[in-house]
């Protein structure tokens, strides 16, 4: 059975360029729907980096992958997931006959920051902190001792070409 629907999950610390890729390949794919668990969690008005408010958003972007691919549209998933995260969004795939590509997105700490530091502001969020940024790399890489995706570092290449990757992946 050839599987015409994929999840693609892109996995990667703060400023790695999970957004930019992700949204560079919603782009160029037709009917995928492009899920963002730093976008879902806005939705709370009183969002707190709570486990209770953590698992919601977890729950809400497991469950809008599963409709999506009930409905024939696949689905790109970006943000910085665990190994049973993940695990569970493969197993999903395999139940709606989707084909499942992960990638996880990395580079050099201080380039990664730099990133960080250079987005705008938006006005309704909380400014992301120095601390913040430093708890999220250091929660991010406790939790990946062992990678299930394709590694890419993103360093030196740009996200046009790491979306030309996984474009190239999903057409293989």
């Amino acid at each position: 059975m050839k599987m015409n629907r994929f999840v693609i999950v892109i996995d990667g610390p703060m400023g790695a360029g999970k957004t930019t890729v992700a949204a560079m390949l919603h782009k160029k794919l037709k009917r995928t729907a492009h899920i963002g668990l730093d976008r879902i969690k806005w939705f709370i008005s009183d969002f707190k980096r709570v486990p209770k408010d953590n698992e919601i958003v977890r729950s809400v972007v497991t469950a809008m992958a599963e409709e999506y691919l009930k409905q024939g549209i696949s689905v790109i998933i970006e943000q910085g997931m665990r190994k049973e995260r993940i695990d569970a969004l493969k197993k999903i795939a395999g139940k709606h006959h989707a084909r499942f590509l992960a990638y996880q997105l990395t580079g050099p700490k201080a380039v990664l920051i730099g990133r960080v530091h250079q987005r705008p502001h938006l006005s309704n969020r909380p400014k992301v902190t120095d601390a913040r940024i430093e708890r999220n790399w250091r929660a991010y890489w406790k939790s990946h001792k062992e990678s299930v995706a394709t590694l890419i570092d993103t360093e030196k290449i740009t996200a046009r070409k790491v979306a030309n990757r996984i474009l190239d992946d999903i057409h293989a």
